[in-house]
């Protein structure tokens, strides 16, 4: 008897050891904590590793708690800040306690300044509803993420810190049943919204006069899209048919050598400093070539690299800033006054902006009889 309690005792020690572990280190080789791997509207998710693993603490500027990189409440309360401007009145607490399950269906959560909903409520989730999760035998702290996409019977959900073997994004059946909409899974709660009278609100913005020459690539977005993403997400993201590829030697070096180094250096041995390249790499990069839109790739991330105003945009969504086919000349320059128009011919001119001041590297974008023709992101290579 005492040799099975042993026993016994000696299973449940070993389960919760690996548990633990598993919750704290990273063991998945192929990705670093604090690395990109998804995004929604220009707000990013990173990779956190084990579930339980924490960082420090995400403030913005102006003192309100985000959250403890990266944890999943820390993208789902830094998503509706930066999309919504919207500060939970209480900005403490785990994932489980977004909800409320006092409150009816449709009544406001006053602690998280949101209107909250059931899950099997007479309204249909949407785009961007901040979806509750309750805690589980693994999980005591419950989780949350965001709402990225909605069919007719199922939606899909984006989230930070699943695990660090689980993907950002899932999807979850979805029915109505007696006049309310079900997510078909047991521990989701419910999920959270903004009075749409709010968002309508956000969303006619006046554009904000842009007041600097610089501008990083993670603070723009072409077509509501991240200009870096894995080509995993590149693919599930793109509705675009690709028309053509092509794959040349870059003599002069790419972007790719610093912007994914750690990859690089990874599956090409450590960069050489002297010659200036990475010991087994070809130098060969890929163009990907949709219609009026180009992206460059080193088969890890993919790169935009230059869109056609016609059927595409260009956004600065933290000054409210969409440019587009319709956009003039002079209306550019009233939002980009620090910028000095480039003559290119007679009838075209550009203006570029760049991406930090340490380099000569930039958006450029060119105007052609006063009216935005296309964008690129440039590179000073040679």
């Amino acid at each position: 008897m005492k040799k099975k309690v042993f026993w016994v005792a000696l299973f449940l020690l070993i389960i919760l050891s690996v548990n633990w572990s598993v919750k704290r280190i990273n063991l998945n080789p192929n990705f670093e904590i604090g690395q990109k791997v998804d995004s929604l509207n220009g707000v990013v998710v990173y990779y956190n590793g084990g579930v339980n693993h924490v960082a420090d603490r995400d403030v913005t500027k102006d003192g309100y708690n985000l959250g403890l990189k990266y944890q999943c409440v820390e993208f789902v309360k830094r998503y509706y800040y930066e999309c919504f401007h919207h500060k939970m009145p209480d900005n403490y607490g785990n994932a489980k306690d977004f909800f409320d399950g006092k409150l009816a269906d449709g009544e406001k959560n006053e602690k998280r300044g949101l209107l909250q909903f059931r899950n099997a409520s007479q309204l249909k989730p949407q785009e961007s509803d901040l979806i509750i999760f309750s805690a589980s035998l693994f999980n005591r702290f419950g989780h949350v993420a965001i709402v990225s996409k909605v069919w007719e019977h199922k939606i899909e959900i984006i989230q930070q810190n699943p695990g660090p073997f689980n993907a950002p994004r899932e999807i979850f059946p979805l029915e109505v049943k007696n006049g309310k909409w079900q997510i078909k899974n047991d521990r989701v709660l419910g999920w959270l919204r903004k009075k749409k009278s709010e968002v309508n609100r956000i969303e006619k913005a006046e554009p904000v006069i842009f007041l600097s020459k610089y501008l990083e690539i993670k603070d723009a977005l072409v077509d509501s899209k991240n200009l870096i993403l894995n080509k995993v997400d590149f693919e599930k993201l793109s509705t675009l048919k690709t028309d053509s590829a092509k794959t040349d030697l870059w003599e002069c070096g790419n972007p790719f050598e610093w912007l994914d180094r750690p990859w690089m250096e990874k599956t090409y041995g450590k960069y050489d400093e002297k010659a200036g390249n990475f010991p087994k790499f070809s130098g060969e990069i890929t163009m990907i070539y949709k219609k009026g839109i180009e992206y460059s790739t080193n088969d890890h991330i993919v790169l935009f690299s230059r869109a056609e105003a016609e059927n595409h945009n260009f956004r600065i969504p933290s000054h409210h800033i969409i440019l587009d086919k319709n956009t003039k000349l002079k209306d550019f320059k009233k939002l980009f006054p620090q910028l000095d128009a480039e003559k290119v011919s007679n009838n075209e001119v550009r203006f570029r902006i760049y991406l930090n001041h340490l380099s000569d590297d930039a958006f450029l974008f060119y105007f052609k009889d006063g009216r935005l023709q296309n964008f690129t992101l440039w590179w000073l290579l040679c």
